[in-house]
């Protein structure tokens, strides 16, 4: 698996996470996120990336 995270912008609350896994006996999924001006701090959307994570993890 292949991860990246990066906040990019905290004035506008920006915040880029893509993740790439290899599947045993399948093709890659690939996992891009991306949110723009939130209203919440950068911060406080771990969570929802968290969640993603998941998600992405039960479909592999």
């Amino acid at each position: 698996m292949a991860h990246r995270r990066q906040d990019r912008d905290q004035l506008h609350r920006r915040s880029l996470d893509i993740a790439l896994a290899w599947p045993p006996g399948r093709g890659p999924l690939l996992v891009a996120v991306y949110t723009g001006e939130a209203k919440a701090p950068v911060s406080d959307l771990n969570p929802v990336f968290a969640e993603i994570g998941k998600i992405a993890a039960e479909i592999v």
